[in-house]
């Protein structure tokens, strides 16, 4: 391991990071595998008709199903409910989490009266296919539930995709390079694990090093993806690049129209797990690596107007994170922010540097991502 930074205490710092960040993140890597392995999703399909819904005092949302024990949703999870039936989900969230055990007799009330409708409606439909010589299909939805709640109210077209074959995937490509466990999160809706090459590398007056991410959804919320991401090592700003792995990229995908066997997911998980696999050693192969590193050099050298660019930031951030990426970027601090004028480079950082701040686990992933995209935007160009 060589670093070349003009200031000994920075080359320490350094140093004593990258073994603080792979000490503690072992930890957490570890938990979301455990977590993954321990919580597979119980499926269960139901027909829309017999879905209704009803408050609890605590201010819960539960589903209900004939013969079936009722389980609350999670925020993600009342989302989805409420959107499959044209009623806002960011409402139906807002509602609960402001008016309480009021709000929820509120929503759930709406949403019975709703899914009761969107019934009678998929009934008339049904109805007059059968009269005029088509098979009927009346609507069913994919219920999702992990530790008694339900974490998904899907299609029952949805396309379930086991993380575990594709974690054990990435887990084997990265050990397979030298890459190691870095960090890890898990939500109500994704999971993300994070494994890093430790192999300093430098540019100017600042030092990171390279790694790869594994996240993916079982409930809806985001597509599988690999993603390569920096680690600056005179702070712990994470910053994920571009993804380079999207389920719907990999080959044909399998037709809506028909509901499959167990035997055909599990086949389809495997080959998604091949190219995992795949995707894990070329993101983090020597030339990739190389190229990364070329990314930051330019990202460091090319200055910007950055009042224009904060402002190309509005619709991706909220007014308090335009504040604190103003505010990290006004920063002379080396540990906070790398030194320099306004580059692309810095405002990657300040915007990962925002990221780590956050408490909620998936926001925190989006704030990431949008900090490798901003680096890597100079790249494309």
């Amino acid at each position: 391991m060589t670093i070349h930074l003009s200031n000994p205490d920075d080359m320490n710092k350094a140093v004593t990071n990258l073994q603080r960040y792979v000490e503690s993140g072992r930890a957490k890597a570890a938990s979301v595998i455990e977590h993954v392995q321990a919580n597979v999703p119980k499926d269960t399909l139901a027909a829309a008709r017999a879905v209704s819904f009803a408050p609890t005092e605590r201010g819960d949302i539960l589903l209900s199903l004939p013969s079936r024990e009722p389980l609350a949703l999670t925020q993600h999870a009342l989302a989805q409910a409420a959107g499959r039936v044209g009623f806002p989900g960011s409402t139906a969230r807002d509602v609960v989490a402001d008016y309480g055990r009021v709000g929820a007799d509120a929503i759930s009330y709406t949403l019975s009266r709703l899914w009761e409708e969107r019934a009678r409606r998929d009934g008339e439909d049904a109805n007059r296919r059968f009269q005029s010589g088509q098979i009927p299909q009346p609507e069913r939805v994919l219920l999702r539930s992990v530790a008694g709640r339900y974490h998904a109210v899907l299609s029952d077209r949805f396309r379930r995709l086991d993380s575990r074959p594709m974690l054990d995937a990435f887990t084997a490509a990265c050990s397979s390079i030298g890459a190691v466990p870095a960090d890890g999160t898990v939500t109500d809706t994704r999971i993300s694990l994070r494994a890093i090459v430790p192999e300093v590398i430098t540019t100017a007056n600042d030092a990171f090093v390279l790694g790869a991410s594994f996240t993916n959804s079982d409930f809806g919320a985001g597509a599988l993806s690999v993603a390569m991401f920096y680690v600056r090592l005179l702070c712990t700003n994470g910053m994920i690049g571009e993804t380079v792995q999207r389920k719907a990229h990999l080959g044909a995908r399998l037709a809506d129209d028909i509901t499959y066997s167990e035997k055909t997911y599990r086949l389809d998980a495997a080959a998604y797990a091949s190219a995992v696999k795949d995707m894990t050693t070329a993101v983090l192969g020597p030339e990739a690596r190389e190229a990364a590193r070329s990314a930051a050099v330019r990202a460091a050298e090319t200055t910007i107007d950055l009042k224009a660019r904060l402002n190309g930031l509005k619709k991706s951030l909220t007014k308090a994170e335009i504040a604190d990426v103003t505010a990290a970027l006004q920063s002379t601090d080396v540990e906070e922010m790398p030194m320099g004028g306004p580059t692309v480079y810095r405002l990657a950082n300040a915007i990962a540097w925002t990221a780590n701040k956050v408490a909620d686990g998936d926001r925190r992933i989006e704030l990431q991502r949008l900090a490798g995209a901003e680096l890597f935007s100079e790249v494309a160009a």
